[in-house]
């Protein structure tokens, strides 16, 4: 059952209980409740978000439903390949295998049942690139911004801030597209303008960034 982040507990019993609301957490309590469990989730802080809050917003999850939709639709040995020469003696088959598996899987779930949408990394490579088979793109994907003013005050509160010092006055630019318009709008580009008025709000019904909060973890799930 999905209720509020802010409800208060009722139920004394639970079938999944998840100790840490950040991007794991949450992740495995929405997945969990959407088969039918119900979810209990734990966490010490007065705020939702781990290091992922903090983080640019990409994760690696390489031959996903977003790099086939790109036309890329590259070969599990060649990832591996790269996998191998980026951990050396910590290669391990079994997990690299269970992690290429399930990947593309997440991305697939959150993409197309529930409100989390992804953006392909066309441009993101590998931050190897030096290492044979290293990616050039679409081996990675960032969470899609959202209008945080659909987001309720409680809720707002729950998301852990932006890191001040890794941000642009508290508001967090992700790699890609989202860096590039704020690029071109230092050039005077028009389209690089418009781009950061709505990121800023200024712009009427467009997404707005919320500039201190990370708004990918909008939901709770127990």
């Amino acid at each position: 059952m999905m209720s509020s982040l802010t409800d208060p507990v009722t139920a004394d019993t639970f079938d999944v209980v998840v100790v840490g609301a950040g991007a794991g957490g949450l992740a495995s309590a929405v997945r969990a409740a959407h088969g039918g469990a119900s979810v209990l989730v734990l966490e010490a802080a007065d705020v939702c978000g781990g290091a992922t809050a903090w983080s640019g917003g990409w994760l690696w999850a390489p031959r996903s439903m977003l790099a086939r939709a790109e036309g890329v639709d590259e070969s599990l040995d060649d990832v591996k390949a790269y996998l191998r020469a980026a951990l050396g003696d910590d290669y391990d088959e079994g997990r690299t295998d269970a992690f290429l598996r399930t990947a593309p899987e997440m991305i697939e779930f959150f993409h197309t049942r529930t409100a989390l949408k992804f953006v392909p990394g066309s441009r993101i490579h590998d931050v190897y690139g030096d290492l044979p088979h290293a990616g050039t793109g679409n081996r990675s994907a960032g969470a899609k911004p959202v209008n945080a003013r659909r987001l309720s005050r409680s809720v707002r509160r729950l998301l852990r801030g932006q890191l001040y010092e890794t941000s642009f006055l508290g508001m967090g630019i992700m790699a890609g597209d989202d860096l590039g318009g704020f690029l071109a709008a230092a050039r005077g580009d028009l389209k690089g303008l418009w781009h950061c008025t709505w990121r800023l709000g200024l712009a009427p019904d467009r997404p707005r960034a919320a500039p201190t909060r990370d708004a990918s973890w909008s939901t709770a799930a127990r």
